[in-house]
């Protein structure tokens, strides 16, 4: 049998009615008489046509389970729930059109469905369910209306071809493992997002920019781990807590900067970052836990802006070429930290591409920590020593530019930068 029309009148097909055991059925047409379709009723067929009836109201688990061969679907508006994993490991759909009167789609509904391009989220949803677009290798568009308010666990994960996605303002919750393994490149937070869970960001290795707005609070337990694309990470000042791991395997990043709230560097937060030149760790932060700097093979310079914190073993494990830096007067540091030898951390005149004559005016970078007061001086005599002050500044960040607007009147002239 591969053919079927079903008398008008019919309400409920039952739980394994077309299953595996009739798996020669391509064709079956429902009428707007049945009502339920029941768990397994068509699992394992070979279904390339299916018509759904107008009447239909629920879906069952595993209804069309592993048919694939099924092209193309169409969940009528009188549908209320579709049960878990209804449609997965459908291979070949490439279309699915879901009635907006749906209301509930359980965890794994469409997981699998390797080959679906695009999905629209009906209006009524407001849970978007644990793994529901798990694996479904293939999409590249999704469509959040503004009623979903959650978006749970795996949702998309492995989704390799999602590059980007817009969350509404509405999301709240972002679960864990949310885009794993997914291809995305860019995505920019809401404001309603107040955490970032365990695992969200797992191993997209596609992933060159995060936005995170300020009404985030947390970043979970290897949340960005294996982001292997991302250069550069701002942490902002509204997250108190970063979980383990949560930036290790980022081989490429370069630069990150650390928010004025986190007093805990967690385990292995840069583990294996090896393009990781510096780093400046703010003075709120008061402990270090183990590794979490080991294996940065590149790390060279480490700031300090704060007294020595409490720490854990291997720090600095394979980091051999870091220095620690401190600030004049901070307390409790040694000759070394954690087997890596340590240096009073002193303002610097940078040579790099602000360094000369801009726009007339000659000038250059000055590195040091916010909030110390660094002296600027000049020398037209570098035999006969004579420093002159030009100007005493309190930095009001890491990196400022100094200009002399009488450099003219001393052609010859050098410069220094000093604490008083």
């Amino acid at each position: 049998m591969t053919s079927i029309i079903m008398e008008n009148g019919i309400k409920y097909i039952g739980n394994s009615t077309f299953s595996i055991a009739n798996n020669s059925l391509t064709n079956i047409v429902i009428p707007d008489s049945v009502l339920t379709i029941g768990h397994h009723a068509f699992a394992g067929n070979y279904l390339a046509s299916f018509t759904i009836g107008n009447g239909i109201v629920s879906i069952g688990w595993y209804a069309f389970y592993q048919c694939g061969s099924l092209t193309s679907i169409r969940i009528p508006d009188s549908t209320i729930t579709i049960a878990r994993n209804a449609f997965t490991y459908c291979t070949g759909l490439t279309n699915i059109l879901i009635g907006n009167h749906v209301t509930s789609i359980d965890m794994l509904a469409f997981s699998g469905c390797t080959s679906l391009p695009n999905i629209s989220i009906p209006t009524n949803i407001s849970n978007i369910a644990r793994a529901l677009f798990a694996g479904c290798s293939s999409l590249t568009n999704v469509t959040i209306p503004d009623t979903v308010t959650n978006i749970d666990d795996g949702a998309f994960l492995q989704c390799g071809s999602l590059s980007n996605i817009i969350i509404p303002e509405s999301v709240v919750s972002l679960g864990g493992e949310t885009f794993m393994s997914s291809g995305l490149s860019s995505i920019a937070l809401p404001n309603s997002i107040t955490s970032i869970k365990d695992q969200t960001f797992y191993s997209c290795g596609n992933l060159t920019n995060i936005i995170i707005p300020n009404s985030v609070t947390s970043i979970g337990k290897n949340a960005f781990d294996s982001c292997i694309s991302l250069t550069s990470f701002v942490i902002p000042d509204s997250i108190t807590n970063i979980g383990d791991y949560a930036f290790c395997n980022c081989y490429n990043l370069t630069n990150v900067i650390i928010g004025n709230q986190i007093t805990t560097i967690a385990a292995g937060l840069f583990d294996s970052c090896s393009n990781l030149t510096s780093i400046t760790i703010p003075s709120c932060v008061t402990n270090i836990v183990g590794a979490s700097f080991s294996y940065c093979t590149s790390l060279t310079s480490v700031y300090f802006k704060g007294n020595a914190p409490s720490n854990g073993l291997n720090l600095f494990y394979g980091a051999n070429a870091s220095i620690i830096y401190y600030l004049p007067n901070a307390l409790g540091w040694d000759t070394t930290f954690c087997d890596r030898p340590t240096s009073v951390w002193k303002p610097q005149l940078l040579g790099d591409d602000r360094f000369g004559i801009n726009t007339n005016q000659f000038g250059f970078n000055i590195f040091w920590a916010s909030g110390m007061t660094v002296v600027v001086e000049g020398c037209t005599n570098l035999v006969n020593l004579s420093w002159f002050p030009l100007r005493t500044n309190t930095l009001s960040k890491d990196l400022v530019y100094f200009d002399d607007p009488e450099w003219t009147n001393y052609p010859n002239c050098f410069y220094r930068v000093r604490w008083p």
